[in-house]
C-alpha cells in the first residue's frame, strides 16, 4: 500500500466512523492504527499504581464508591474490584472460573457465502487465529462482566501491503472514563495535547475518542442499563464486605477462646516484685490470654457456648460464599461442597453452561464488531454480501465425526449441502491453488445385469397398504426379490426362507445360511443394497411396513 492515507480512510467504513465524520472529527490515521496509543506514560494520568479502597472499607465507604461510579467516575470502583480478588479467596476462585469459561471453547469463522471473495475474507481471519493469542485475551475481555468495561488495544501491521493485527494489548479500565453525556461511550483519559497524539478530543480536553478499528471494547449487559451499573463486582463487593466482618469476629473469637486461658494466683500481701515474676511466668507459657489474681478472687469468662459461637461465624462465611457463587456462576454445586444429588448437580451444571454460552456469544459479537469488521474493511473494503462471522462456543450441532458419517450417508441420496458450510463446521480453510486436494476414490464399474436401488424398493414397500398380517419380514423379502433375478435359485431360497421364518431373527439366520452357499453373488449384492437401504430408512424414520 502506498504512502499517505490508505483508501479505506476515504470511506465512512462503519457506523462509528460515520458518527465521527458527522461530529466533524477526523478518522484514525495510519500512525494511530500502527502505534501504541493507550499505554501508560510517565507524567500521564495512566499509571500502574492505584489506591486500595478495600482497606478499612465500611458500608458507607462502599456506597460512596458505587455512587461515584454511577456518576461517571469509576476509577475507585475499578480499583476496588481488583482488590476484592486479593481480599477474598472464594471471590477470586469463582471470578477466575467465570473469566476463563469462554477461553477453552472452540473459535470458528463462517464465511458470508460460497463466493470466492467471501471465502477469502473468512480465510483471512482463520489463518490469523492459528497464530494469534486471542485465547489469552478472552479472559481479559471477560473482565467486563465484573467491572462493566474491558478494553484491548489493537496494534496493526501494514508494512507489507496487507493489514494484520500484530499485537493485542489488554488495557487497564482505570485509564478510561465513560462520556459524561451518555455515561456509556468509553473515552481514553489523556494528559495534554502531547499524550496519545492523533486521537481526537471531545469537549473535555482530558478525554480522547476511541477511533473505530483501534480498540476492542467489551461491555457488560447483564440486565440492561449503563455498564457500570450492571457490573457483577457491585453486588459481590457487599458480600465480600459483610463476610469480612464475620471472618474478623471469627478470628477474634478463635484468638480468645481457641487458646487455654491461664490464671496465676498469689496470696495476699505478696510483694509486687513477686507478683511481676508470677505474671512473667504465666505469660511465658504461650499466648496473651493470661492473668494473675489474688487467690481469694476469681475471674469469670461469660460467652456463648464455644462450639455454637464458632459455628455461627462459619455459617455466616459459608452463606456469603454461596451468595457469591450464585451471583457469578448462577449456581453452587460446581464450586461449593453442596450435596444436592445427581439430578440437582446436573441441573446446576446446565445453568453454568448456559451462562458460559451467553458470555461466549457476547464476546463473539464484540469481536465481530471491533476486530473482524474493521479488518475486512481495511484489507478488502466493504464486501458485497456481508462480513464473515466469528463464533465462540460448544457447537449445538453434531460433533465432527458424526457430521462426516451423516454426510457420507445422505449426500449420495441427494442431500444438498453447501461446501463452505461444511468447511466452517470443520474449521478447514479453502485450499490454495498449489495444494494437493484430497478426492474420493474412483468407484469400480458396475457389474452387468439389473441394478435396482434398495431405497426405492423399500419406499415402495412402505407405500403398499398394510393388510393380511404383513410385517417387516414380508417387506424385506419383497425388497430383496425386487432386486434379484426372479428365476434364480437364490431368489427362490429367499422366498422359502421368508415363508418358513417365524421371527425376524430366524429370518436373518436363514439368510446367512443361503448367502454361504455358492453361487449366490447376485443375492449377496442384493442383500447388501437392501441392508443399506434399510439402515438409511431407519435413520430417516421410515417404517418398512405400511403401518405408521
Amino acid at each position: 500500500m502506498s504512502g499517505g492515507r490508505p483508501p479505506w480512510l476515504r470511506r465512512a467504513f462503519d457506523r462509528s466512523c460515520e458518527v465521527l465524520a458527522a461530529a466533524g472529527l477526523p478518522a484514525p490515521t495510519r500512525s494511530v492504527l500502527t502505534g501504541d496509543m493507550a499505554g501508560p506514560r510517565v507524567g500521564s494520568v495512566r499509571q500502574h499504581w492505584h489506591e486500595h479502597p478495600v482497606i478499612g472499607l465500611t458500608p458507607e465507604g462502599l456506597h460512596a464508591t458505587l455512587s461515584q461510579a454511577e456518576a461517571g467516575w469509576p476509577a475507585r470502583f475499578f480499583a476496588l474490584a481488583d482488590d476484592l480478588g486479593d481480599r477474598d479467596l472464594h471471590y477470586r476462585a469463582v471470578s477466575e472460573t467465570r473469566r476463563g469459561g469462554p477461553a477453552h471453547l472452540e473459535i470458528t469463522v463462517e464465511a458470508a457465502s460460497d463466493a470466492p471473495d467471501d471465502v477469502r475474507n473468512a480465510d483471512l481471519i482463520r489463518d490469523w487465529l492459528h497464530t494469534a493469542d486471542l485465547d489469552a485475551q478472552l479472559p481479559a475481555l471477560m473482565d467486563a462482566v465484573f467491572k462493566g468495561y474491558a478494553v484491548t488495544e489493537l496494534v496493526w501491521e501494514g508494512s507489507e501491503g496487507q493489514w494484520r493485527p500484530s499485537r493485542l494489548l489488554a488495557r487497564n479500565p482505570r485509564w478510561f472514563r465513560p462520556d459524561p453525556e451518555d455515561l456509556r461511550t468509553l473515552r481514553l483519559m489523556v494528559e495534554g495535547a502531547g499524550d496519545a497524539p492523533g486521537l481526537p478530543r471531545t469537549g473535555d480536553p482530558q478525554l480522547a475518542v476511541l477511533p473505530p478499528g483501534k480498540f476492542i471494547v467489551h461491555e457488560s449487559d447483564a440486565r440492561g442499563g449503563i455498564p457500570l451499573v450492571t457490573a457483577l463486582a457491585r453486588p459481590a463487593a457487599w458480600g465480600v464486605l459483610f463476610k469480612t466482618f464475620a471472618v474478623k469476629d471469627w478470628l477474634v473469637f478463635s484468638e480468645t477462646y481457641g487458646m487455654p486461658f491461664r490464671v496465676g494466683k498469689y496470696r495476699p500481701g505478696l510483694p509486687d516484685a513477686e507478683i511481676d515474676r508470677l505474671f512473667a511466668s504465666v505469660r511465658a507459657m504461650g499466648s496473651d490470654a493470661a492473668a494473675v489474681i489474688p487467690d481469694d478472687q476469681q475471674i469469670e469468662i461469660v460467652s456463648l457456648a464455644g462450639q455454637a459461637a464458632s459455628d455461627l461465624y462459619e455459617r455466616l462465611a459459608v452463606y456469603f460464599d454461596l451468595g457469591l457463587s450464585k451471583v457469578i456462576l448462577g449456581q453452587t454445586t460446581t464450586t461449593d461442597a453442596v450435596n444436592g444429588g445427581h439430578a440437582v448437580s446436573r441441573e446446576h451444571q446446565q445453568v453454568r453452561e448456559d451462562i458460559e454460552r451467553r458470555d461466549a456469544r457476547a464476546l463473539a459479537a464484540t469481536l465481530n464488531r471491533d476486530l473482524v469488521r474493521p479488518w475486512v474493511l481495511l484489507e478488502h473494503g466493504r464486501p458485497a454480501r456481508g462480513f464473515p462471522r466469528l463464533r465462540i462456543g460448544r457447537p449445538d450441532e453434531l460433533p465432527r465425526a458424526e457430521l462426516a458419517r451423516v454426510l457420507a450417508s445422505l449426500v449420495p441420496l441427494g442431500l444438498r449441502v453447501g461446501e463452505s458450510d461444511v468447511r466452517d463446521r470443520l474449521g478447514l480453510p479453502e485450499p490454495g491453488p498449489e495444494q494437493e486436494v484430497l478426492r474420493a476414490p474412483t468407484a469400480p464399474a458396475p457389474e452387468a445385469g439389473p441394478q435396482p436401488q434398495a431405497l426405492p424398493a423399500l419406499q415402495a414397500a412402505q407405500r403398499a397398504p398394510a393388510g393380511g398380517g404383513r410385517d417387516l419380514i414380508d417387506d424385506t423379502v419383497d425388497a430383496i426379490l425386487a432386486m434379484t433375478d426372479p428365476g434364480s435359485e437364490s431368489a427362490v431360497a429367499v422366498l422359502l426362507a421368508g415363508e418358513a421364518a417365524g421371527t425376524f431373527e430366524e429370518f436373518l439366520a436363514r439368510l446367512a445360511a443361503i448367502a454361504a452357499k455358492p453361487p449366490a453373488g447376485d443375492f449377496v449384492r442384493a442383500l447388501e443394497r437392501a441392508g443399506f437401504g434399510a439402515a438409511v430408512a431407519g435413520r430417516l424414520g421410515m417404517p418398512l411396513s405400511g403401518e405408521e
